[in-house]
């Protein structure tokens, strides 16, 4: 004679929306009906059989379970779900030093980022980040942006993701020569001195 299987119904997986934690997170079945009490159901989860459940990185996944062969309980259809674990937000704390016109070309930077995990390296996560509209030469202002790359586990918090920076315009030092003049019907000319030029712009001004 024989005795047949009982199916079970209704898997409920465990969170599947995840954030990057800088760990190995994990989904599995954490609930289904049909077992005959509290305690086969227990059985049964224990011994359910996984792949691809756990991952590290940011990214969309799949997770598979079965049931094993020699057990009371079947499923009619395929244990799966589809999993996300999402990047995590870092809030980029840019440059505070100033920047003064010199002729020179400047350039603005994020110098740390907050929300790190423990383990994950800081500076290669700075060296990662894509910056655009960040260097200018001319006194003025601009608005640097930044963004890291699409296969980082961390994102940036869309507040510091871009930020104003100035050049201030360079300051001349303006000196007159004394001269002493006595009226004789003719111009006469006084001599100014200027200093706090940019290298080789003598006469820009």
């Amino acid at each position: 004679y024989t005795i047949e299987k009982k199916e079970v119904t209704a898997p409920v997986w465990s969170n599947t929306n995840l954030t990057y934690n800088g760990k190995e997170q994990v989904v599995t079945i954490t609930g289904m009906t049909g077992c005959i009490n509290s305690s086969e159901k227990t059985a049964l989860l224990n011994s359910l059989i996984y792949s691809g459940n756990n991952e590290k990185n940011a990214g969309t996944y799949t997770a598979y379970a079965e049931i094993p062969s020699d057990s009371n309980y079947f499923f009619s259809g395929t244990l799966t779900v589809d999993f996300t674990i999402a990047k995590k937000e870092l809030t980029a704390n840019w440059s505070t030093v100033p920047f003064t016109y010199d002729g020179t070309e400047k350039t603005y930077l994020i110098t740390s980022l907050s929300g790190v995990q423990t383990g994950d390296d800081k500076n290669a996560i700075l060296d990662a980040i894509l910056y655009t509209d960040h260097q200018a030469t001319l006194a003025g202002t601009y608005t640097a942006k930044a963004e890291l790359p699409d296969d980082s586990n961390y994102v940036l918090k869309a507040s510091t993701t871009s930020k104003t920076f100035e050049i201030k315009k360079a300051k001349l030092n303006i000196s007159l020569k004394t001269n002493s003049f006595t009226y004789d019907g003719t111009t006469h000319t006084v001599e100014v001195n200027m200093t706090g030029y940019a290298i080789g712009e003598e006469t820009a001004v």
